[in-house]
């Protein structure tokens, strides 16, 4: 893997975890190609805010459910920050990268102490579009996510057809197995 690259891709996810976290959501966004999907495998009631559906595809899904997220997080006056470490990058079909990351979010209540709100690995693939990474596809899995059953999910291989486009693409396969521990 070339370093500066790598680089990159980590300057990419730091940008991206710092929008989500100071709530800069339009530029957050933006992150996302215009068709993607986010997926969680989760606990019920721990994805999204309302327990909103565990997948959501397309751009407009995404940000609807972290304004929601956002939104109850300044309701309840806390501070969200978002850790990304151990990031592993691999070149995948078409020029797009595969990247697999662990995060770690850090909550810290109005007047309280931080405490470890959540521990996820993500699964990321990202295409380049007018210079700039975007990610296509996202799996986060939750550290305490069931393996099956309700509240979890988990993407496989299938073909789709994009509304956006109307093309038919494979989405990429993720298996929980697909990491290194």
């Amino acid at each position: 893997m070339d370093g500066a690259l790598y680089g990159d891709i980590e300057r990419f996810y730091a940008r991206q975890v710092q929008l989500l976290g100071e709530g800069d959501l339009d530029r957050w966004a933006a992150t996302f190609t215009e068709d993607a999907v986010f997926a969680q495998e989760a606990q019920a009631g721990r994805v999204w805010t309302g327990n909103a559906p565990s997948e959501r595809r397309g751009r407009a899904a995404i940000v609807a459910a972290a304004r929601g997220a956002v939104a109850a997080r300044r309701e309840a006056a806390a501070v969200r920050r978002y850790l990304i470490g151990m990031l592993r990058v691999e070149p995948a079909a078409g020029g797009s990268l595969r990247t697999t990351y662990r995060a770690v979010l850090l909550q810290t209540p109005k007047g309280g102490v931080p405490e470890v709100y959540l521990s996820t690995t993500g699964r990321d693939v990202l295409v380049r579009q007018d210079g700039a990474w975007r990610v296509r596809h996202r799996v986060n899995s939750h550290d305490n996510a069931p393996a099956a059953g309700p509240g979890a999910t988990t993407a496989t291989s299938a073909t789709r057809t994009t509304p956006t486009t109307r093309t038919t693409r494979t989405t990429p396969t993720f298996r929980k197995d697909d990491d290194d521990g």
